[in-house]
């Protein structure tokens, strides 16, 4: 019997060690339900100078810095949100860039955190801007955990420190404001001069460099059934800005089919484009990688 007792002390022993090791091998994400405030952002270098957000740094970066919340149970790889407020309660805050992965290198662009102001102070005209100077901006960090697939694993969120950078300003509209005009014009035959006429200005839309005129009709033309106009387009145009300056885009290789993105040129004087047949729908003027493309999208 003793023998026998001593065989099962020491199977329990093995039992237990072989568990021990195989939690350190897996170890557990320890989890909660509502998001914790714990102090793991770094108190910024820069917090105490004056920042100005301009056109010409949008590309550049506001450095910050962390340590990983200790909650998580083991080392695990946090992913890191940058929100901005005007107030040190977060009333109403915005969330700038892309999450970070590293606690050295939480780099939010120029670029977004001007937009995120300009949101925050209700911009949305240049003359807007003389009404903002220099003030605190207040930042913090969300802290989460990732799936491989890019999902947040619920109940690992961390809510950071608040810190202050004192004196903020953004000295540009750097946000993009929907329905506003732009440069942009569909200058045609409709129009005995040509003229640049508001209801063919393209606005602006909610995405960069895209610009739309949504009711867009060019109407049956009865001319067009005159002997000696067969054969001839219906409306011939180029889309221009209002004074026959910089922007002047014409024809491409092939005829404008609604429906397909048409490619325009530039150049000194590009030819007119053609379309052949009545239309109502929308324009969609895109510039992508330096080249423009017209979009005719039919109603209905």
């Amino acid at each position: 019997m003793k023998k026998l007792s001593i065989l099962v002390a020491a199977l329990a022993a093995f039992v237990f060690t072989g568990c021990d090791e195989a939690k350190d091998d897996n170890p557990v994400l320890a989890t909660h339900e509502e998001a914790i405030e714990a102090e793991f952002l770094n108190e910024p270098v820069m917090q105490n100078q004056y920042i100005d957000f301009t056109e010409a740094d949008a590309a550049g970066s506001l450095h910050l810095t962390c340590s990983q919340p200790e909650g998580y149970g083991y080392a695990a790889s946090a992913r890191y949100q940058v929100q901005v407020s005007l107030t040190k309660d977060f009333a109403d805050f915005r969330n700038v860039s892309e999450p970070f992965r590293l606690c050295s290198a939480i780099d939010p662009v120029n670029g977004d955190i001007a937009g995120a102001l300009c949101e925050l102070y209700g911009v949305k005209t240049e003359a807007d801007l003389a009404n903002v100077g220099y003030a605190p901006l207040y930042v913090r960090l969300k802290a989460d955990i990732y799936t491989d697939l890019g999902a947040i694993v619920p109940g690992t969120t961390y809510i950071s420190n608040v810190v202050e950078f004192k004196h903020v300003k953004v000295s540009y509209l750097a946000i993009i404001v929907p329905g506003q005009p732009s440069v942009y014009y569909m200058r045609g035959s409709w129009s005995e001069g040509w003229d640049a006429m508001p209801e063919y200005n393209f606005l602006t839309t909610d995405e960069k460099n895209v610009w739309e005129i949504s009711e867009l009709n060019l109407p049956y033309d009865p001319d067009a059934e005159k002997e000696e106009d067969k054969g001839k387009p219906v409306y011939e145009f180029k889309v221009a800005d209002a004074n026959w300056g910089a922007v002047n885009l014409g024809a491409g290789e092939a005829e404008i089919v609604p429906g397909t993105p048409y490619v325009l040129f530039g150049g000194d004087n590009p030819g007119n484009i053609t379309v052949k047949a009545p239309f109502k729908g929308k324009a969609t003027l895109t510039l992508k990688n330096g080249a423009y493309t017209l979009l005719l999208t039919p109603a209905n």
